[in-house]
């Protein structure tokens, strides 16, 4: 009974030893080059962050960084990035780097420009679409490039081209209940090659996936379609009753 008490203790204190851990890694120092090529930054500012995910993996301490920056056109802007996570991954800061553009992404795309290019001539109660950026993890290293790496002061979502971006664009609307759900869709076709002609000259990409729901009070139709550059091809569809 004793010695399996001992070695008991003995493994409480392995494992309470080995789940604290302190993030010292200087992102600031160790990207220097790239943070400055790519916000020329004005202000800098790190702080230790304390983190406790109890009872395990731990707790410790990480370094958090926020830089204030003014884009080309004067907008002051900030982005905040730091050493740890939860996920490896995004304790990477190239990933962190792909979070950001994201965000810019979605907010230099009009969302509201494109539900009126792909409602055009038809009727609806409701309708909303988003836009996610997509690029492959085996790329991510390349935006963190010194030399070609995204440059945040001078943002082109059209340069983006270059790490392989694709797009995933969904679409959601909602008709007025006497809305016909066939002749909506036959409008929609015709909208979407018009709409995304129009995206892919904005985005310079030749890769979409383009998810579009519809529905009214008694039916919901899905759709998705892959386009690549002018060709738009249907994936799969379906359609059900509500």
């Amino acid at each position: 009974m004793k010695k399996r008490k001992i070695i008991a203790l003995l493994m409480i204190a392995v494992v309470l030893c080995g789940c604290s851990k302190n993030y010292t890694d200087d992102f600031a120092k160790k990207y220097d080059k790239y943070l400055k090529y790519a916000f020329n930054y004005y202000y800098i500012e790190k702080k230790v962050i304390e983190y406790n995910s109890s009872p395990i993996p731990g707790a410790g301490t990480y370094l958090e960084w926020n830089i204030k920056y003014n884009d080309n056109e004067k907008v002051e802007r900030d982005f905040t990035f730091q050493n740890y996570w939860y996920s490896d991954n995004y304790s990477k800061l190239a990933s962190q780097i792909f979070f950001y553009a994201k965000e810019r992404v979605n907010e230099e795309i009009s969302s509201d420009k494109y539900v009126k290019l792909l409602t055009n001539k038809i009727t609806y109660k409701n309708a909303n679409l988003y836009t996610d950026l997509e690029i492959d993890e085996k790329n991510y290293d390349m935006l963190i490039d010194e030399v070609n790496g995204i440059d945040f002061v001078n943002f082109d979502i059209k340069k983006l081209n270059k790490y392989y971006a694709k797009y995933q664009i969904s679409f959601v609307m909602e008709l007025n209940d006497k809305d016909k759900l066939e002749k909506t869709k036959e409008k929609l076709m015709k909208n979407i090659a018009k709409g995304m002609r129009e995206f892919r000259k904005e985005t310079q990409t030749n890769e979409i996936t383009f998810e579009c729901n519809i529905y009214n009070k008694t039916k919901k139709y899905k759709a998705t379609y892959k386009i690549n550059g002018s060709q738009i091809t249907l994936i799969k569809e379906s359609s059900e009753n509500r």
